[in-house]
C-alpha cells in the first residue's frame, strides 16, 4: 500500500482558494494515477489531499513512488511525502480495503518530511528482491496509534532526482 500526502495542503487551499486548489489537485492526480497504472497499481481512495494506492508487488509500489516524486518535482505544483507498507489487507472489491497495512502507510507520511518516502522494513525487503533501491536511512519510529515501534527506511529527495 502506498499513501501519498500533499504537504501543507490546507495552507495552499487558504492561499489560492477552493477552485484553483481543485484544478491543481486534479492536474496532480492525473499525473500520479498515470504513474500508478504504468506500474500495475490501482487507486483505492482519495482523501482530500492524499491518495491511497494498492499494488500486488512491493517493487512496483516503490518504483511508482520514486517516479511519482520525480513527476511531482517536474510538475512543481506542491511537495509530497509518501509512506509504503507491504502486508495483508481485507479487500472489499473495487470499493475499499481495510487493515493495519493501510494505517501504517498513512502514519508513515505523518512522520516523514516533505519529499521523503518512508518504507517499512517488510516492504523494503520485499521490494529489494525485484528492484534496485536508492540509498536509504534506517530508522525506528513510533507511529501514532501503533503499540510497537516500526522499522523503516527513508529515501530522501536528494536521491530522487
Amino acid at each position: 500500500m502506498l499513501f501519498v500526502d500533499v504537504v501543507a495542503s490546507t495552507q495552499i487551499v487558504c492561499r489560492c482558494g477552493d477552485v484553483e486548489w481543485a484544478g491543481l489537485l486534479h492536474q496532480h492526480a492525473r499525473a500520479m494515477q498515470a504513474v500508478v497504472r504504468r506500474h500495475h497499481g490501482r487507486v483505492r481512495a482519495f482523501l482530500g489531499d492524499g491518495f491511497l494506492f494498492q499494488f500486488d508487488e512491493a517493487g512496483d509500489a516503490l518504483t511508482a513512488a520514486l517516479r511519482m516524486h520525480h513527476a511531482a518535482s517536474v510538475q512543481d505544483l506542491f511537495e509530497i511525502r509518501m509512506g509504503l507498507d507491504h502486508g495483508p489487507v481485507v479487500d472489499f472489491g473495487d470499493d475499499w480495503a481495510v487493515g493495519l497495512t493501510l494505517h501504517v502507510a498513512s502514519r508513515l507520511t505523518d512522520w516523514c518530511r516533505p519529499s521523503e518516502i518512508a518504507v517499512t522494513d517488510r516492504c523494503y525487503a520485499a521490494a529489494r528482491r525485484s528492484i534496485a533501491i536508492p540509498p536509504a536511512a534506517d530508522v525506528t519510529v513510533q507511529l501514532r496509534g501503533v503499540d510497537t515501534a516500526t522499522s523503516a527506511h527513508v529515501i530522501r529527495s536528494g536521491v530522487l532526482r
